[in-house]
């Protein structure tokens, strides 16, 4: 090898080390629990005992713009953007049914709340079931868009109860709301999702004492 062609390739071989250099490190991020809100406590005259029940976030669904491993920004006409560094370490369905499922229990303090696709959200008295529009960034905001029901699986009516025949009551809502984060970053962007998942788990928990109140 000639002593150009020689410089030449490690020349070469330098871009190529420093091109790898330069490249972001991947982060990985999970949603998270926050402690109970306004719907932490029983409504006035009807004590609760919730902790002999059980509770299931039975189904989770997201759009599918927002059901892939990269953290999904909405940048206005249309567009988004896919970041390859910021990434769920789950899937975002499963993580958002996790962080409901320890949400509601605290704010319940229900003997087991469990998020499926575990056994024990089978045999649970409460089903709850969340479909979301919107749970993205835009603009500094987190959107939360939801629309959700709570069955009280173990309810009968009154028309039925001589003959033993169980008829489910339930109740449902939409919720939508806004949580800031400031442009902080990805990292805040991820603790404004949890923030607002954690209002929703208000009224869900809200939804259940309603139907445990009026079918204790």
């Amino acid at each position: 090898m000639t002593r150009i062609a020689y410089r030449l390739a490690l020349g070469l071989v330098s871009v190529a080390l420093s091109g790898c250099g330069s490249a972001l490190p991947e982060r990985f991020y999970t949603l998270s629990a926050e402690g109970p809100g306004d719907a932490s406590a029983a409504p006035a005259g009807n004590p609760l005992s919730l902790q002999d029940e059980s509770v299931a976030i039975s189904a989770v669904t997201i759009p599918a713009t927002l059901d892939r491993p990269q953290m999904v920004r909405f940048v206005g006409d249309g567009r988004i953007e896919l970041s390859e560094q910021q990434r769920w370490g789950e899937p975002l369905a499963h993580g958002i049914a996790r962080t409901l499922a320890e949400d509601v229990q605290k704010r319940l303090g229900a003997r087991l709340v469990a998020a499926y696709p575990q056994e024990a959200s089978a045999h649970a008295r409460y089903r709850i079931t969340v479909d979301f529009t919107h749970l993205d960034a835009r603009s500094g905001d987190v959107l939360l868009d939801a629309i959700w029901s709570v069955r009280d699986t173990h309810a009968v009516a009154p028309q039925a109860a001589s003959a033993a025949v169980s008829a489910t009551r339930a109740e449902s809502g939409r919720t939508v709301l806004t949580e800031p984060f400031d442009r902080g970053g990805p990292d805040a962007e991820v603790l404004a999702q949890s923030a607002a998942l954690a209002r929703l788990s208000d009224a869900l928990a809200a939804a259940v004492k309603s139907l445990a109140g009026a079918h204790p």
